[in-house]
């Protein structure tokens, strides 16, 4: 059984976390490195490192408090930990001038997950698209304007699925990315107004 404070990592998907609550015998709700809170089996969880049951304790108490109060604040300025930053590149221009800032971040399978084997296509597609989402929320928040999401040909269907949820986003406009850079597997987004 997990305590508060624990570092785990997950079976299923790339990344760790620390549990944050015991909600039940069959969940455990941990913070991921992403800064994000999910619910997991514990059963979907691998211990990484046991802190003291006793500063646990405390640190969980404490944890409360600084999400009830303080944290709200914190998330507005800044994110938890920049997921955003592996995939970060700039353009090339002529001249000393940088280029934009942008994110390229590969959707496939193999980028995101150690072992795939075990996944159903849904799960498979699922991952996918939590990623997609936490990327694009991330963006806005640290307003990174363009993204560039590699999602491959395959049989399109996260290319639709991505594009379904693209339409119904306001401040989003999205389009295919350079066929020269990556040829029919690839969409751009552009995030709008964050700079005003």
């Amino acid at each position: 059984m997990f305590i508060i404070g624990d570092v785990v990592k997950f079976k299923d998907e790339l990344g760790a976390g620390v549990v944050i609550d015991i909600i039940s015998q069959n969940q455990v709700l941990v913070r991921t490195d992403e800064g994000f809170e999910n619910k997991y089996p514990p059963s979907c969880l691998v211990l990484v490192k046991r802190v003291n049951t006793e500063k646990s304790t405390e640190w969980g108490k404490v944890s409360v408090t600084v999400n009830d109060k303080e944290e709200p604040k914190q998330r507005k300025k800044t994110p938890k930990s920049f997921l955003l930053k592996k995939y970060l590149k700039q353009t090339k221009h002529a001249g000393k001038k940088k280029g934009e800032l942008f994110a390229e971040i590969d959707l496939h399978l193999e980028e995101l997950v150690e072992f795939q084997t075990h996944l159903s296509p849904h799960e498979k597609l699922q991952l996918q698209i939590n990623h997609f989402k936490k990327c694009i929320e991330e963006a806005k928040e640290v307003k990174i304007r363009k993204l560039i999401f590699i999602h491959g040909v395959g049989q399109g269907v996260l290319r639709t699925e991505l594009r379904k949820m693209l339409e119904e986003q306001t401040g989003i406009s999205y389009k295919d990315a350079s066929f020269k850079n990556y040829g029919m597997g690839a969409t751009e987004v552009l995030i709008l107004g964050l700079y005003k």
